[in-house]
């Protein structure tokens, strides 16, 4: 599980009182372990002038619901097929790579189970890449972007993603994309996630040339 989904949960134990080695039983808590079941055991690990360090293993279970993810978008064209993300919890890293517009989108997050997952890329190969790496605490709020017609080599317009713009509590990356300045801006979009709530996920659409939609999850 997530440890940061537990930051204000507490857990409730009983047994009696050991002086050097013993075992106690989890019989529930607050918050996320309001559910908690199983045992700690204690093991003195060793004396010091200043007092006793004791040693502590939990061996414990309890039941998460998993909340509902809203979504936002998806924003730009019907091409090409659904991508998606699994139960997305919190995003670790974002790589985009990128010239006139988004050419591919690849994401890794943790999931509702704590399972490290990577999802990507939507796209195909371009020369510019930059890669986003949350730091600790760090959440994703806000994404916006441009989404515009472009001329493929068939001589024919597919609805793409031009620019990604991502804003978190600590700071702001980007836009990406469009760095022709003399090319058309396309048509604006933004997720905001409301307060309390964050950006957790994306899914869209690829036709494994480009990024031809995306939207977001929000809990």
């Amino acid at each position: 599980m997530l440890l940061h989904k537990f930051k204000q949960s507490t857990l409730q134990i009983m047994g009696t009182s050991v002086e050097q080695e013993g075992q106690w039983s989890i019989v529930g808590g607050t918050g996320e372990l309001a559910m908690a079941r199983g045992v700690i055991n204690k093991k003195l690990h060793h004396r010091t002038n200043e007092g006793d360090i004791i040693e502590l293993t939990i061996h414990g279970f309890c039941r998460v619901q998993i909340p509902t993810l809203g979504k936002s978008g998806p924003w730009g064209g019907n091409g090409g097929s659904v991508v998606d993300s699994e139960n997305p919890s919190r995003i670790e890293s974002i790589t985009i790579l990128y010239k006139g517009i988004v050419a591919s989108f690849e994401y890794s997050y943790i999931d509702y189970y704590g399972n490290r997952r990577t999802t990507g890329p939507w796209g195909s190969k371009n020369p510019n890449r930059t890669e986003i790496v949350l730091g600790p605490g760090e959440i994703l709020t806000a994404v916006s972007g441009t989404v515009i017609k472009h001329n493929t080599p068939m001589e024919t317009k597919v609805d793409v993603v031009q620019t990604l713009k991502f804003v978190t509590t600590k700071k702001t990356y980007g836009p990406y994309g469009n760095l022709d300045n003399n090319k058309e801006l396309g048509t604006p979009f933004s997720a905001v996630a409301p307060d309390g709530k964050a950006i957790v996920g994306f899914f869209g659409r690829t036709d494994g040339r480009y990024v031809n939609a995306i939207g977001v999850y929000i809990a």
